[in-house]
């Protein structure tokens, strides 16, 4: 028997790896992949609506992996791809870009916040400095 329960965290999983992975940076624009509404997501991952046959295949299209992969959290291989090294080499290639996908999301993430930081550093210098103008000039008044 599936346990639901780990379903709905591969799913929620899923859909912020997902998100990262595309640069969505809202989960609207998220769910406007799936076709759900946002209440209807949150009420699915919360355990409030059953997962169903429809919302397994529009979470697989959005989050591009199979429904057996929500399910089960892998992809079963099939007998006659055990005996195919092509099939092994396109995994590994798929799993190995997936990889760099993340990655280069996190590197745009961490410029995104190395460029916030040195604002935020840079605007504290010159309210520091505007700051010890205006002490410099209270004293000579």
């Amino acid at each position: 028997m599936l346990d639901e329960t780990t379903i709905r965290k591969r799913i929620e999983a899923l859909k912020d790896e997902t998100m990262s992975r595309l640069g969505i940076n809202s989960v609207d624009e998220f769910l406007e992949r799936t076709g759900m509404k946002r209440s209807a997501f949150y009420e699915l991952i919360n355990g409030k609506t059953r997962i169903v046959n429809r919302h397994l295949r529009e979470l697989a299209a959005a989050f591009e992996v199979t429904e057996e992969y929500l399910l089960l959290g892998y992809d079963p291989v099939r007998e006659e791809e055990l005996h195919d090294q092509d099939y092994f080499e396109r995994q590994y290639e798929a799993a190995r870009q997936q990889l760099e996908d993340q990655i280069k999301a996190r590197d745009r993430q961490i410029e995104t916040l190395t460029k916030a930081n040195d604002a935020l550093r840079d605007s504290n210098r010159l309210y520091g400095q505007l700051l010890k103008q205006e002490q410099k000039s209270t004293r000579k008044k």
